[in-house]
């Protein structure tokens, strides 16, 4: 004998009429497995156990308008029927969730797909590695910068011409950071400016 046995079924019209909805509207639900649980085939028709309709109702989002379940005092049940009421709709529950999440993924994933192929998701590591050679590019060619202009910078007694070797010699590797950047991202990441 079930555990369900012992609770009243109703037909989907009075179950509709209780609820608010349409019959139609619980009678599609049903077909699309969204309300399975709740439905009594033991009989010839099938009808709803009230109480478990209500619950699986509410787990899946489905509207009701209507009145409660005049059946909803289950304090008349052992524990053993209240646990197996329960199981019955916490398994449309974690269903109802794992469709929400199924349908989350599939549109990152769709997003990230476009993304990529419109070429505006970059991979991570590449940009790391970029970054990171444009940073030591940029150190060594600095540092490089005394090697290279420490013997006219001796030789000039003039302050205005060591600030104009200076500032020309630093414009000079800003420039060409510049231009390899541009070739990184095969766009002018900036405008000449005069």
């Amino acid at each position: 004998m079930s555990k369900t046995n012992k609770l009243p079924s109703v037909s989907i019209r009075e179950a509709a009429r209780k609820s608010g909805t349409s019959h139609v509207a619980i009678i599609k639900a049903i077909g699309q497995g969204r309300l399975d649980k709740c439905v009594d085939r033991s009989g010839k028709n099938n009808r709803i156990w009230y109480d478990i309709f209500l619950k699986e109702a509410e787990a899946i989002d489905f509207k009701l308008k209507g009145e409660q379940s005049e059946f909803s005092d289950i304090s008349s049940l052992t524990d053993e029927e209240k646990k197996s009421i329960e199981a019955l709709t916490v398994d449309t529950a974690s269903l109802k969730e794992s469709r929400r999440r199924e349908a989350y993924y599939k549109s990152e994933l769709a997003r990230l797909e476009f993304e990529e192929k419109d070429g505006t998701l970059q991979n991570k590591v590449d940009t790391y590695n970029q970054q990171f050679e444009f940073g030591r590019r940029f150190r060594d060619m600095l540092l490089s910068l005394p090697d290279r202009i420490t013997d006219q910078l001796m030789s000039m007694d003039n302050r205005d011409e060591v600030y104009n070797l200076l500032y020309n010699s630093i414009r000079d590797i800003m420039e060409e950071l510049l231009k390899e950047t541009d070739k990184m991202y095969d766009q002018p990441a900036h405008k000449e400016q005069n």
